[in-house]
């Protein structure tokens, strides 16, 4: 297989030679005339001198995860037909050069890791025009794409062996004593198998669970209730019916015990019983206990906005951002039907609480009916520029094929239109807003003449949804004297008589002096909500959040399928059922979505904040989760997400993911709520140690081989241990993702061929042939020319002297 080639064209002209024998003896030259013959015939021989100028070199994969598979193939072929010189070379971390395929692997070679770009770098380097690649394709460490060689790479994919690996061993990074926590092992498979899993926590082994499991990814759940006072590190292991390899068949976690401060919930007892049941101190509580100092590990909330004072919900949002987890469940008084919508809360949450689109949305006809009295010029800010603020809000949400008109009322000489009913087109906006700011205080407080002027332009109003908001201050003085005579039944019979007409009538009370009797009772006649507020700087949400109520189908009660979403915390071991019902919200940019719902709207979000994290789950458990709330997921999965926001950021928190064969490494680093930077941060890890750099405000990165599948990582600040991680991940050699598309894009990025039989392997040659005739004939003319000199002037001069 080796050397060079020689030939002739028509060998039969060989058998010409024995004529020289025949030629005449008596001639003195004799001998050269017959070598003058015979070149000749040799020549019509056409004799051809073939030399390879290409040799292929021949990579054999021996890791771990390909075993000896692809030195039997390598057998197939045919060194001695094959017209190439091959050198054969053995890789996996690194590849050598050897004799032949049938040698012994040298022991120097690291088997559990595959580097494709090393092999080929090394190959590339040698005399070789070609490269035959016999591997699965797994690639652990190195980038092949990034290593080719400028000739063709032929490629024989091996089949990989039967494996079932451990991909993922998902459980809580820290619990508190006597809870309840929940592992899931995520095992893939490549064939339907029995399993028998084997759950160990702290070297103590816990009860197995046998089941089978479907050709895939299949996820494996069972349940641990944290006992003692140190952490638990939980090892997972399984056996499988029928043979593969076992180095990716186990991993572990480390779950820290941390004794948290309870839960606080409000407003929410459902939600609250079952985190109860799986471990979690709570703190049923109310709407008084946000106040400083606020000693709880998360607050979840189903309430209305209306409850919280400013600085209540401004507590709440700092206590977010420095670090703090928030969570808000769906609920009658929750997301945009609790007024939440521009308020510090909404700021944190994963949600926007108003619908951000205009699918589906019905053409709104709405009515403001605001009280211009004398008594609204009270306060700083008064209560007309506050009211202002509100409707500029109204007229904001609005779209441009709403309409929106505006009464302004105290006597009844006094009352009138600031703007008739008209499209909330741009150009309608724009001059809406200056007649807003051109409203002053005067006179009394008479409504019905205001509230008739509403109600009959609505009446003629084209438009699926008719509203009107009455805003007021004081006593209403409509068909009496004073306040005390009693109840204006005029009013509500309006009230009335415009909800037979699909008008309805929502009010707000605000101030100390406000009618709240006869306000509340034509909110109740009309069909509306009724708002009751003391403190006026909340007024402008209250206005805007009647509108998105009154105007946006916010809860949803369609039939649908949950859809869960890939992510860390989703530990869903199987597909959730519908909740009843849900508040429709809008996802923000930087969240993250767990449960899907209708027309991609959240049922479980997630979104870090600032410092901290929040949460939302738009279901109601305590009126709506219908089968939702009987789901065997939501409790670990809900738990899984509280747990999440009760982490409390320490000043250097670690974050471990493997990639290939290095361990990718991110250090967030943070004291008292400022980000701490230019730090000369170290990681160690099994040995090894590498400087980390910085990347953003307090937040360093870097890599680690990841040679083994678990250990103990370290983070140095100047020699000081300031925070360490238990790393465990299945090790990359037996990661089949894309083993079988690298090898046909290198081929094909290469000019090479994809073989699927090795003694057909026959690579175009481009070896040149020399023919030799010409030589052969210029030699015999030599020789005859030699011969005849010889003949005429030297020999036969000799014989004659």
């Amino acid at each position: 297989m080796f050397g060079f080639n020689f030939g002739f064209t028509f060998a039969w002209a060989l058998l010409l030679l024995p004529l020289v024998l025949f030629l005449p003896r008596a001639s003195g030259t004799r001998t050269l005339r017959c070598l003058t013959l015979a070149v000749l015939i040799i020549a019509l021989a056409q004799p051809e001198f073939k030399a390879p100028e290409e040799s292929v070199a021949l990579l054999i994969d021996v890791s771990d995860s390909v075993e000896s598979r692809a030195k039997l193939t390598a057998l197939d072929l045919d060194f001695s037909t094959t017209k190439v010189d091959f050198e054969v070379y053995f890789f996996a971390e690194s590849a050598t050069r050897i004799s032949n395929p049938t040698s012994n692997v040298p022991g120097f070679l690291e088997t559990n890791k595959t580097d494709l770009a090393r092999a080929l770098h090394v190959a590339g380097s040698s005399r070789a025009q070609r490269i035959l690649l016999i591997s699965d394709g797994t690639e652990s460490t190195g980038n092949a794409l990034e290593a080719l060689p400028d000739f063709p790479v032929d490629v024989f994919p091996i089949e990989p062996l039967p494996n079932a690996r451990m991909v993922k061993l998902l459980g809580p990074n820290q619990a508190n004593p006597g809870e309840t926590v929940e592992i899931v092992a995520v095992i893939e498979t490549d064939q339907e198998a029995n399993i028998i899993l084997r759950p160990e926590a702290n070297n103590e082994s816990l009860k197995t669970i046998q089941l089978g499991i479907p050709k895939g990814l299949s996820s494996v759940p069972f349940q641990y209730q944290i006992s003692g006072d140190s952490d638990v590190r939980m090892k997972v292991g399984f056996e499988i019916a029928f043979t593969q390899p076992t180095a990716d068949d186990n991993l572990e976690i480390t779950i820290a015990l941390e004794d948290q401060d309870p839960v606080l919930v409000i407003g929410d007892p459902a939600t609250a019983l079952l985190l109860k049941r799986q471990g979690f101190k709570i703190h049923e509580g109310t709407v008084a206990d946000v106040e400083i100092p606020f000693l709880f590990s998360s607050v979840i909330l189903r309430e209305s906005a209306g409850t919280f004072t400013p600085g209540q919900m401004i507590l709440l949002k700092r206590y977010v951002e420095d670090g703090g987890g928030l969570m808000m469940t769906g609920g009658p008084d929750s997301f945009g039907l609790g007024s939440w919508y521009r308020t510090p809360i909404e700021e944190v949450l994963p949600v926007n609480t108003d619908l951000r689109t205009d699918t589906d949305l019905p053409l709104v006809a709405m009515v403001i009916i605001l009280d211009r009295s004398q008594s609204m010029g009270a306060g700083k800010p008064s209560k007309i520029d506050l009211a202002k603020e509100g409707a500029i809000g109204v007229v904001d949400l609005a779209y441009h094929e709403d309409l929106l008109g505006l009464v302004a009322f105290s006597d009844e000489a006094l009352t009138d239109w600031v703007f008739e009913l008209r499209p909330a087109t741009d150009r309608g906006k724009s001059e809406m807003l200056n007649s807003i700011l051109a409203i002053t205080t005067r006179g009394g407080t008479i409504l019905g003449p205001a509230y008739a002027k509403g109600v009959r332009a609505l009446s003629n109003a084209n438009a699926s949804l008719k509203h009107i908001i009455v805003l007021s201050d004081g006593n209403l003085y409509d068909e009496r004297s004073s306040p005390s005579d009693g109840p204006v039944e005029t009013l509500n019979q309006m009230a009335a008589q415009a909800l037979v007409e699909k008008i309805t009538t929502s009010t707000i009370a605000i101030g100390e002096s406000a009618d709240f009797d006869v306000l509340e009772a034509i909110a109740t006649s009309g069909g509306g909500r009724y708002y009751e507020t003391l403190d006026t700087g909340t007024l402008p949400r209250i206005f805007t959040n009647e509108a998105i109520t009154a105007t946006r189908s916010l809860i949803r009660d369609d039939p649908f399928q949950p859809v869960t979403h890939r992510h860390p915390l989703a530990i869903f071991g199987s597909s959730p059922p519908p909740p009843d019902a849900y508040v429709a919200s809008t996802l923000k940019p930087d969240s993250e979505i767990l449960i899907e719902a209708l027309n991609n709207e959240p049922l479980l979000a997630v979104r870090h904040h600032g410092l901290g994290r929040t949460a939302a789950l738009t279901t109601d458990l305590n009126l709506w989760g219908g089968k939702f709330s009987r789901w065997s997921q939501l409790p670990n999965s809900l738990s899984a997400v509280v747990r999440w926001l009760q982490t409390t950021p320490e000043e250097f928190t670690v974050y471990a993911y493997q990639e290939k064969n290095e361990l990718r490494i991110v250090v967030d680093a943070v004291r008292n709520g400022s980000y701490v930077n230019n730090r000369n941060l170290i990681v160690r890890y099994l040995g090894e140690e590498r400087p980390l750099e910085q990347i953003g405000p307090g937040r360093y990165q870097g890599s680690v081989s990841a040679s083994e599948t678990s250990g103990t990582l370290l983070i140095a600040d100047n020699n000081e241990i300031v925070a360490r991680t238990r790393v465990s991940a299945p090790p990359g050699e037996f990661n089949r993702k894309g083993a079988s598309d690298l090898l046909t894009r290198i081929a094909t990025r290469t000019g090479g061929n994809v073989y699927d039989d090795l003694s057909k392997y026959s690579p175009s040659s481009s070896s040149s042939s020399v023919p030799l005739r010409p030589y052969l004939i210029l030699t015999s003319t030599i020789i005859f020319l030699v011969e005849l000199t010889l003949r005429r002037f030297g020999y036969i001069a000799a014989v004659n002297q």
